[in-house]
């Protein structure tokens, strides 16, 4: 069953590197040294979207966009089309570097995954 999304947090992360992610999977494209993160869009509930850029920022946990911070404190879910992508770059990528929260998976939402149980087509 599917929790109230009302207040939930939408993610969606660019990023870039050498690596086929098609071929190696998101753990070994987000680990691989070339990968980068270009930005990671988000908006709580239906506030407006914020940008978050790597390039501004040197580090630190003060450079955890404080939306996603708060959601993750406040225990909302977090919500993102193809979940286990985003999960495996703020594994590898978001918490090491800019010590992004790290979510149990029971708290994540894929729009993929709802939209393949409704037999919707899967590619974006």
């Amino acid at each position: 069953m599917v929790p109230e999304l009302k207040d939930a947090l939408h993610l969606d992360l660019e990023t870039g590197s050498i690596v086929n992610l098609r071929k190696t999977g998101p753990f070994v494209y987000g680990e691989h040294w070339s990968t980068r993160i270009n930005c990671a869009c988000f908006a709580r509930g239906d506030r407006p979207v914020e940008r978050w850029r790597p390039r501004d920022h040197k580090g630190g946990y003060k450079d955890v966009p404080e939306a996603v911070q708060r959601a993750a404190d406040e225990g909302v879910p977090f919500v993102a089309h193809n979940v286990g992508f985003e999960r495996a770059l703020i594994l590898t990528q978001l918490s090491v570097k800019y010590q992004w929260p790290i979510l149990p998976i029971d708290r994540w939402y894929c729009t993929a995954a709802m939209g393949a149980a409704m037999a919707l087509p899967r590619a974006l």
